[in-house]
């Protein structure tokens, strides 16, 4: 399972592979499994630029630009052997090799109950707030403590003739109630 995702960039493949040998060897001596470098595709960008002004556009310059990238991968790595070898290669990084890393903690879900069964409703969590859906969540937010929505109506579950449930904003249904403790 991957810990970290270091991603390096460069124009010039030398100080690039280099850099790499650099990485994989910090990575080894804070005993981290290290996989790559890998190539990734390189990244080429063009631009065409006249080489005089008005009438003499059939004089032009062509230039190109590419950057190369590799990725080294940490797998089952320890959290703070990750950290200490990034703030290392932060410290010790060379003019002309851009870095960018993703590092990823697992940790267990403690605050939410076990998933719903279907046909219950979203996730709950600790306070008994349904966190499906986060507009729910905000409505609930603005409403104040006499129920009053922020333009003055009421919004609860009503019965209505028929034994459907009524959401409260006139429609012919599909709407979403708020959920309300009383």
């Amino acid at each position: 399972m991957p810990t970290a995702d270091l991603q390096l960039r460069s124009y010039h493949v030398r100080t690039l592979e280099f850099f790499c040998d650099f990485a994989l060897r910090a990575a080894y001596y804070l005993d981290l499994a290290a996989f790559g470098p890998v190539p990734l595709p390189k990244i080429t960008e063009r631009w065409t630029v006249p080489r005089s002004n008005f009438i003499f556009k059939k004089s032009q310059e062509n230039f190109e630009r590419i950057t190369r990238r590799r990725l080294i991968q940490i797998r089952d790595g320890h959290p703070e052997a990750v950290q200490a070898w990034l703030a290392f290669l932060r410290k010790h990084a060379i003019a002309g090799v851009g870095m960018k890393a993703n590092v990823w903690e697992f940790g267990s879900l403690g605050r939410f109950a076990p998933a719903p069964r279907p046909g219950e409703g979203g996730w709950r969590d600790q306070r008994g707030l349904t966190t499906a859906n986060p507009r729910d969540r905000r409505r609930r937010e603005a409403d104040g403590p006499d129920g009053q929505g922020r333009h003055g109506h009421y919004r609860s579950q009503v019965a209505a003739p028929g034994g459907e449930q009524d959401d409260g904003d006139g429609g012919e249904g599909g709407g979403v109630a708020a959920e309300r403790a009383v």
